[in-house]
């Protein structure tokens, strides 16, 4: 399922990978997938979140993540990236101040 893109398709498309604590992807998916599409939809970007354990590819398990983080690979133009990856924080943060028990973070 590929969205179309109203202005230059492909150009400056860029992957940003990040690292999200296993418990938090529950939080930032939501039920059914809510979450996670609705921050796919208003970055209009690709979100892809790995198995535990899952290294980039093209990395040759290279270190990265452990088993208790996820990697989230996040492919569109570089404002687009920003905002999902800001969005994805946004969602995990409260969640990851329960977790630290109320820490001002």
């Amino acid at each position: 399922q590929q969205q179309q893109q109203q202005h230059n398709p492909q150009a400056q498309l860029q992957t940003q990978q990040i690292y999200i604590p296993n418990d938090l992807v529950g939080c930032i998916i939501g039920k059914g997938g809510s979450k996670i599409n609705e921050i796919r939809h208003m970055s209009a970007s690709q979100i892809k979140i790995m198995e535990p354990g899952a290294t980039a590819p093209g990395m040759n398990g290279a270190p990265g993540g452990s088993e208790n983080e996820r990697l989230v690979i996040i492919t569109g133009q570089p404002q687009n990236i920003q905002m999902a990856v800001q969005l994805l924080y946004h969602v995990s943060a409260p969640a990851l101040k329960k977790k630290l028990g109320g820490l001002n973070i």
